[in-house]
């Protein structure tokens, strides 16, 4: 996980490190206040993610050094296997893949152009302009003809975040201007994130001019507060995940606001109305689930909430032991092709067996892509309304 510490004062007598998770930037840079909350509450650290990461950002460094000729054949694939027995015996090599060829073909790009280039792997870059003593490590940097391309790895599920709404990646720009800008000519900054997930890339251009503007008109001032532990706070999108979400206090008013929706008993809501009941519906049925999951995991530890007790939820039955059931039911003659039911592979489960190359070589005239369930989302979703796509198979 990417931090940064420094030293906060508390009261004249004593200090307190603090921790500022650069990973949630976005949302300390809107509500500073979330840090100091998050102290008082606590913060859950996901030790499995955080090996998984470095292990991937790890694994990512030294993929690309061999391909790039500085790691040997020889020594290759046994600094690979100390690796993966460092973090536990992972093994994403062939994840890695993706990733890797996608670097080398930006390199392979900026390369055939005139003029200098380089490209910077496992860097560390200062942030001291905009805040003091921290610092984050980027996957790559590559430079050429006046621009600095700032490349990160992605792991994990989900859809990436688009780079110019992603905070992290400007703080992962700021630093490569702090190390780059007075040897280098920056004239336009490149951000790129890659998933070696779902193999996916997205990609956002932008000066220097921007990134600085915002460095000293947001991140500064901001990161200011936070790590002076003011309560400034302010109810968003970026609420989820933080550790003090549930106790939050403006949260809950906020999402309980929606309650002034009722003062008009007599009228019929309009649609403009409709729709921002919705928008904000949605986030107060999140708060609530939230809610219920953080009462429900305190009450399992003996947290007693006025109005709610803890009950045994309904009873299942299943096989104390299926070798034995096995055993019995075919001594008693019963088939043993009559107690197991043949189900053809998911297509997910055949190319995780056989590997999307095989299986499109195969069969791919035979797969087609059924269109999902409409859904009702934000106007925000970067999916296509159904109306335009219909038009567009047309």
């Amino acid at each position: 996980m990417h931090i940064f510490k420094v030293k906060r004062k508390v009261g004249k007598k004593m200090t307190k490190q603090v921790e500022l998770p650069l990973e949630e930037v976005a949302r300390w840079c809107q509500c500073p206040g979330s840090i100091v909350l998050g102290e008082i509450v606590g913060r859950e650290v996901d030790s499995e993610m955080s090996q998984r990461k470095a292990y991937t950002h790890a694994l990512a460094e030294w993929m690309l050094r061999h391909s790039f000729g500085e790691v040997t054949k020889e020594n290759y694939p046994i600094a690979l296997k100390q690796l993966s027995l460092h973090y536990g015996g992972m093994d994403l090599e062939q994840e890695m893949g993706f990733f890797v060829e996608t670097v080398k073909s930006y390199y392979d790009e900026e390369r055939c152009k005139k003029g200098n280039h380089f490209i910077t792997l496992g860097k560390t870059l200062e942030l001291n302009k905009w805040i003091p003593n921290h610092t984050l490590v980027c996957d790559v940097i590559i430079g050429a003809a006046n621009t600095l391309h700032i490349i990160c790895l992605v792991d994990g599920p989900g859809e990436l975040l688009l780079p110019e709404e992603n905070k992290l990646m400007w703080l992962y720009g700021l630093g490569a201007l702090a190390s780059y800008d007075l040897v280098f000519d920056v004239q336009k900054m490149i951000l790129t994130t890659i998933s070696i997930d779902s193999k996916k890339q997205l990609t956002y251009e932008t000066t220097p001019s921007d990134l600085l503007k915002w460095g000293e008109s947001v991140l500064k001032p901001k990161a200011l507060m936070a790590l002076q532990g003011e309560e400034s706070l302010q109810v968003g999108a970026y609420c989820k995940g933080c550790p003090a979400e549930v106790r939050c206090r403006e949260k809950g008013s906020k999402s309980l606001e929606l309650a002034g929706y009722s003062q008009k008993p007599l009228s019929l809501y309009s649609e403009e109305e409709l729709g921002s009941i919705l928008t904000e519906a949605g986030q107060v049925v999140y708060w609530i689930e939230a809610l219920t999951d953080y009462m429900y995991t305190q009450a399992l530890e003996g947290a007693v909430y006025p109005g709610w007790k803890l009950v045994e939820g309904r009873s299942s039955r299943r096989y104390s032991a299926i070798e034995d059931v096995l055993e019995i039911l075919l001594k008693a003659g019963y088939q043993e092709e009559q107690l197991y039911e043949r189900k053809f592979l998911t297509l997910s489960a055949l190319e995780k067996w056989l590997g999307k190359k095989n299986v499109k070589a195969l069969i791919g005239e035979l797969i087609e892509e059924v269109p999902g369930k409409p859904v009702l989302v934000p106007e925000q979703d970067r999916r296509l309304p159904i109306s335009q796509l219909q038009r567009a198979r047309q």
